[in-house]
């Protein structure tokens, strides 16, 4: 039985997905968001944060400095491939496959190895900085830290919510507007 546009899933885990992909009204489209988001909530925030919070980190620490450019550029990218591994991540939910992280982001790197290096200095940049953080417990740093936690939370609870707002409202229109039949629109995304 469909509830707000969203069917009951098959077994545990399962999605809907056809539910998600055709015409939605605003009720339906906000109670799939929530619901999404909800089910999948590891793989959005870490989607959406990874690619940034290295470079909040260098932002902040560098800030005032005429090298506070640098990390900005930076953000910009991360907010790019941030963008995208989302968007491939709610896809994968709206055609019923399960999303993983490593899908996502190297769905939107061509499966190249730079995805492993830009990985790698992520993960090491934000490793060095939260353990300076922790071994300087009366810096500044730790002001610097606390600000960008803050902000890398509700970035990650807003920038998910949206992605996957942006995603459902495209089907919905491709569903409205080139009036395919939902197993149609589904059969099509797949290819």
């Amino acid at each position: 039985m469909a509830v707000s546009g969203y069917a009951t899933p098959a077994g545990p885990g399962a999605e809907a997905p056809l539910s998600l992909i055709g015409e939605q009204t605003a009720s339906s489209l906000l109670a799939n968001v929530v619901r999404v988001y909800r089910r999948h909530v590891g793989v959005m925030l870490v989607c959406s944060v990874l690619p940034v919070l290295p470079f909040l980190l260098l932002m902040e620490m560098l800030e005032g400095s005429a090298w506070a450019l640098l990390p900005m550029a930076g953000y910009l990218v991360g907010l790019f491939l941030g963008s995208g591994a989302l968007t491939v991540a709610v896809s994968d939910i709206c055609l019923g496959n399960r999303p993983t992280l490593r899908r996502a982001f190297v769905r939107i790197t061509s499966g190249g190895r730079w995805h492993q290096l830009l990985t790698t200095g992520l993960l090491l940049t934000l490793g060095f900085y939260l353990g300076l953080g922790l071994l300087a417990p009366a810096s500044p740093l730790n002001e610097h830290l606390i600000k960008v936690i803050v902000y890398a939370a509700s970035f990650g609870v807003l920038t998910p919510m949206m992605g996957i707002t942006m995603v459902l409202l495209y089907y919905d229109q491709r569903a409205r507007r080139e009036a395919y039949d939902v197993r149609e629109l589904a059969e099509d995304l797949m290819r």
